[in-house]
């Protein structure tokens, strides 16, 4: 996989390179959440994660806008309970997929980076609790995980999927169970080689920070 300049912006560096605008293209809510869910969704799915749920109707149980609601496999749940290196990094990824989505879909447009920003606490939370138990602890690493999020959603095929589950929370504010089925035959598998990409990542963005 061909790396990009920083591998690239996370969406959160990119959101605070356009501060200095004075002038914000502000996105519907329900577009914002419909992104940020799907990008959970996809990033779970490319990494072998089955999604029983995805939704955009507020929530008081889970005190949100939406949500994304996964099953793991007896040996997902296993490794995860081992604490295994892999699955707490797939974990942590997963809980990036949304700013990663949302931070794409605002592209160049000069959006608030409080915008892209909203909702993300419990997300960044859930990040750093499986990254704590990886020793991966630098404020610089959450970034360098976007980054990789962001790195795997802008390729075409998977971008498409985010595109489809999106444009559907949109529209009805969930998915079918066939709909989910299709979303996860669609979604290409997180490449191999992503894993070195994301510790040369981690390690890059600790050497030179922005």
């Amino acid at each position: 996989m061909e790396h990009e300049p920083r591998y690239v912006h996370s969406a959160l560096g990119k959101a605070f390179l356009m501060v200095g605008t004075d002038e914000f293209v502000e996105r519907e809510d329900d577009v914002v959440t419909a992104y940020h869910e799907a990008g959970h969704a996809v990033m779970a799915w490319a990494l072998g994660v089955k999604v029983v749920e995805i939704t955009t109707v507020p929530s008081v149980v889970y005190n949100s806008k939406g949500h994304v609601r996964w099953e793991f496999s007896e040996g997902q749940a296993s490794a995860i309970a081992a604490d295994d290196r892999r699955a707490l990094k797939s974990l942590t990824l997963i809980a990036t997929g949304g700013v990663a989505a949302d931070g794409i879909h605002a592209g160049s447009l000069p959006t608030n980076p409080h915008a892209i920003l909203k909702g993300t606490n419990s997300d960044f939370s859930n990040a750093r609790r499986h990254m704590e138990k990886l020793g991966e602890t630098q404020w610089t690493d959450l970034d360098a995980y976007v980054a990789i999020a962001t790195h795997l959603m802008k390729q075409a095929s998977v971008w498409a999927v985010v595109e489809f589950v999106s444009q559907i929370l949109e529209e009805r504010k969930y998915l079918t169970a066939d709909e989910l089925a299709e979303g996860r035959a669609r979604t290409p598998l997180f490449p191999s080689e992503s894993w070195d990409l994301l510790d040369a990542a981690i390690k890059d963005f600790r050497e030179n920070p922005e």
